[in-house]
């Protein structure tokens, strides 16, 4: 019987399962498959305040930190979820409740839907809707002027070419499905 001269056993046992592991590892690789020191992996990264938990780990330019969960990178937010979380997501998101990208406290996430991220998103003013947009060329007065001169029987394609928009954007704003 040949020995693998890269693995040495040892008396060391798992201490997740209870399973004999090379003295390499902190735990056996089924449990690193379940990501049962996923936990402790990701406490490493976060530094805790009395409310959101911080993630110190590798950031994207958004400001939402990256981890490797389960056999792939993922958001740092999504796998701390899924680790204090029984209930599986499957393609929903993980939203804040907070509002912080760095925050990894699962106390302050949620699953959701993408309509559900976007109106978290224009709830909480984050969004660049209207004239915060920055190629908007209308501003709140100006879609009340229009309102107002369309209640007088100004002709759309006058406004349009006057604000410098499009006849059709002047018809939505007018009819509240822009704008509202």
């Amino acid at each position: 019987m040949t020995k693998n001269p890269g693995f040495k056993t040892s008396d060391r046992a798992c201490p997740h399962c209870g399973r004999m592991i090379c003295y390499k590892y902190k735990s056996c690789m089924d449990c690193k498959k379940e990501g049962l020191d996923a936990k402790r992996r990701l406490f490493n990264n976060v530094y805790i305040t009395d409310g959101c938990w911080i993630w110190m780990g590798s950031r994207n330019r958004l400001g939402y930190g990256y981890f490797y969960y389960k056999g792939k990178h993922t958001r740092a937010h999504r796998a701390s979820y899924q680790i204090f979380n029984t209930t599986p997501i499957g393609n929903l998101y993980v939203l804040h409740k907070c509002n912080n990208p760095t925050c990894v406290n699962p106390e302050h996430l949620y699953a959701g839907t993408p309509a559900d991220n976007m109106r978290d998103k224009v709830n909480s003013g984050r969004s660049t809707q209207g004239e915060k947009h920055p190629s908007a060329k209308l501003n709140y007065k100006k879609v009340a002027l229009i309102r107002a001169l369309s209640k007088e029987g100004a002709s759309q394609n006058i406004m349009a070419s006057h604000f410098g928009v499009n006849q059709s954007q002047i018809s939505r704003i007018v009819h509240n499905r822009l704008w509202t």
